[in-house]
């Protein structure tokens, strides 16, 4: 975690005359001064949050701070909120030194971690000469073969990839040779970390908490491995991050305590070749501050419990969206008002994504019916449905169940991970 005075550092680069404007503008900077200087906490703590429609608002030249040819990538945001991708410059691709605790990486890694050349890169900058393969969702047995082949012993991956392979590595007999397991992308359940464990009985598990709108990735270093006893992902920054936990209504900042929660602001180091430091950086989660000073590293860990406003969940074979389900709501003639809870079911061929929609129905309705109407209306992607996907043995059956009444203090969410 960054001290105060690199704090303000950071706040005197990017407000500095000559630079983009893009904070200047948002902080208030007058013409004729150089810099925004912030000298207290308070001051930190009243800089305007930026959120990710902000970043969109602005266009990507205009709040890019490193020359061009310094720039080795552009990432984009997924999309899958349903807002237009946003763009970001890269020239730091440090921070994942902690993975040589748990493995060497000379065989091959299979990922589906975004951008693999720069997962690549950052093994050989550890000296470490590992093939390797990257994961087609849409051909993923054929990417499995391809690990098999290459003698893969270790996993980088998005965590709703993980289903797709690993019955294929059973299949082939080489789920035994894996060694580590990195993933990414949500939380993970209990039930999902049970089933990894089954599958990969060899496999040091961890997760990594980065995003594609921050440079500094991953902003979350994890603080030990998976286990049965802890299967919560725990995370604390990384040293080029610094973190706040603030209000999820009010926006104000809230004390670092065990059991704190509120929304992630994210700030990046402002390095002399950084390309666009991040200053309160509204990243979308919601967290739980799990230890004041974590043991092992000194600063406070915290847990990611969700988006902070889930309208999306991914799942194999595309995304389950809120308007969408809104739609299918109406057309069965149902109130577009509901709860939809995503599980994962260890069942006996394999791990299977249950659906359970809570809905307004009446009295008399048959909720069976009623779920194989909704299942087959229910788009995951342009031409696949839910129906589709129980089919192909990638969902459970949907379910429907009548809405009760939120718990009072509690705000109703319309999809959540359970």
């Amino acid at each position: 975690m960054m001290t105060f005075s690199e704090l303000q550092d950071i706040v005197h680069v990017c407000t500095r005359k000559g630079g983009p404007d893009f904070y200047r503008a948002r902080y208030g900077v007058q013409v004729d001064e150089r810099s925004r200087t912030t000298s207290s906490w308070d001051e930190w703590h009243a800089l305007p949050i930026i959120t990710k429609e902000d970043l969109m608002q602005v266009p990507f030249s205009d709040r890019t701070f490193a020359p061009w040819h310094t720039i080795d990538a552009i990432t984009a945001s997924s999309g899958t909120s349903g807002n237009p991708p946003v763009y970001s410059a890269r020239t730091l691709n440090d921070g994942y030194e902690y993975r040589l605790q748990y493995h060497d990486f000379r065989k091959a890694v299979l990922s589906s971690m975004p951008t693999p050349y720069q997962q690549d890169w950052i093994l050989q900058k550890n000296r470490e000469r590992g093939r390797f393969v990257v994961l087609d969702p849409r051909r993923y047995k054929a990417s499995v073969r391809l690990a098999h082949i290459a003698d893969a012993d270790s996993l980088f991956l998005i965590l709703h990839h993980l289903p797709l392979i690993a019955e294929e590595m059973v299949r082939l007999k080489m789920n035994d040779r894996i060694r580590f397991i990195e993933i990414a992308g949500e939380p993970c359940s209990r039930s999902l970390y049970r089933y990894m464990h089954a599958i990969f009985p060899n496999a040091v598990i961890t997760s990594v908490y980065g995003s594609s709108d921050v440079e500094t990735s991953p902003m979350g270093v994890p603080c030990r491995p998976l286990s049965e006893e802890e299967p919560l992902e725990v995370y604390h920054a990384n040293e080029h991050v610094h973190l706040d936990v603030v209000d999820t209504n009010t926006g104000m900042a809230v004390p670092i305590t065990e059991g704190t929660e509120g929304d992630l602001l994210i700030t990046v180091r402002a390095r002399p070749d950084a390309a666009f430091p991040l200053i309160r950086y509204k990243i979308g989660d919601t967290v739980r501050v799990v230890e004041r000073e974590c043991k092992e590293h000194g600063s406070w860990s915290f847990a990611v419990l969700g988006r902070t406003q889930m309208d999306f969940l991914k799942v194999p074979g595309g995304i389950l969206r809120a308007d969408e389900v809104e739609r299918v709501l109406r057309k069965v003639n149902l109130p577009d008002h509901f709860e939809l809870c995503r599980y994962e079911r260890d069942v006996p061929d394999g791990l299977r994504i249950e659906v359970v929609l809570h809905v307004e129905a009446a009295p008399e309705a048959d909720l069976s019916a009623l779920a194989l109407s909704i299942a087959k209306e229910l788009r995951v992607s342009a031409a696949y449905t839910y129906e589709h996907g129980v089919r192909d043995g990638l969902y459970l059956p949907l379910r429907c169940e009548r809405m009760t009444n939120a718990p009072k203090g509690r705000k109703r969410l319309r999809i959540m991970q359970c």
